[in-house]
């Protein structure tokens, strides 16, 4: 039954898609640069394709911890925990480029794990890069995401010159595909400019109220906890399994630097924030001995996720 609760959180939640959003944001500035041109559709069709690409993050989620068993058994508690933590976001902003580059990026994760398990091919660590790079041309503000696919790779025992080559390579083909569209546009030399702008358009904390700031707050604020209870488990994870999560809590931490150091960053970032972070709550929910610290942090969560309703 709890595969299925995602649906049913999803089914609660995609109607408020459809709602006249006045309080709805503006998407952002790279929606002029007419690659995903989300405005022309009409609101069935987006509410549509939200709750497609949400639910496609949820069980990627899952997906992974199954297939690289980085948790102590199968289960779809970070699949749920995801759709739950996004759920007020989803009824406040609604279908946004956010959301289409954080299905970009956990496929990324995806690849990397597969990098990280299986050291003998480099296809993987390809396919790392060129889904980052995508999702930072899709959402220029990921752009600090770059520096993470380096350091991710250089922490996780890929550090090979032809292992960092096949990531640049990767990062690579799209741009010139990029490029090539604007050379074919006519409008090449403009594209840095363009680009530049999307990443430093807007002020900070603009789309953020106070009570946005504190429910990230107790956010971060959770999520020490399970980073604590994590280091406990540490030294009984194989190599793999800490590399895993050491990418995972690096995405974390520099999805932190882009809320402090990227302009306009809006409440649709929220999309990406909760994405490593609930594989970390997964695990300390599963691996934590204490029922009722569970319950009540269990608890803290879900008032968390209220929260996003009001932000």
């Amino acid at each position: 039954m709890l595969a299925l609760l995602p649906f049913l959180v999803a089914a609660m939640v995609l109607p408020g898609s459809l709602m006249d959003g006045a309080a709805r944001e503006a998407l952002p500035p790279l929606e002029g640069m007419g690659l995903l041109p989300l405005h022309a559709l009409p609101d069935v069709w987006k509410a549509v394709l939200l709750g497609v690409i949400l639910l496609g993050v949820a069980y990627l989620l899952f997906h992974f911890t199954r297939r690289y068993k980085l948790l102590y058994y199968p289960t779809a508690l970070p699949c749920l925990l995801y759709v739950l933590l996004v759920a007020g976001v989803v009824f406040r902003t609604g279908m946004d480029i956010w959301l289409v580059s954080t299905l970009l990026l956990v496929m990324a994760l995806g690849r990397l794990f597969s990098g990280i398990f299986i050291s003998n091919r480099n296809n993987s660590l390809f396919d790392f890069g060129f889904l980052v790079m995508l999702a930072v041309i899709v959402c220029p503000k990921f752009a600090l995401l770059l520096l993470w696919a380096l350091f991710a790779l250089l922490f996780s025992g890929r550090s090979k010159a032809k292992e960092i080559l096949a990531l640049f390579i990767g990062f690579v083909v799209p741009l010139w595909f990029l490029a090539f569209y604007y050379f074919w546009m006519g409008n090449l030399a403009a594209l840095p400019a363009l680009f530049w702008q999307g990443v430093v358009s807007g002020t900070h904390f603009a789309g953020l109220s106070a009570l946005g700031i504190v429910h990230l707050a107790l956010s971060t604020l959770l999520a020490l906890v399970a980073l604590g209870q994590l280091s406990l488990h540490y030294s009984a994870l194989i190599v793999s399994h800490r590399q895993s999560f050491l990418a995972l809590i690096s995405l974390w931490g520099f999805l932190v630097l882009t809320f402090f150091l990227i302009p306009g960053v809006t409440v649709a970032f929220l999309y990406a924030f909760f994405l490593p972070l609930a594989l970390i709550y997964a695990h300390y929910f599963i691996s934590n001995r204490f029922a009722v610290a569970n319950n009540i942090f269990f608890f803290f969560l879900l008032g968390i996720c209220v929260l996003a309703y009001f932000i």
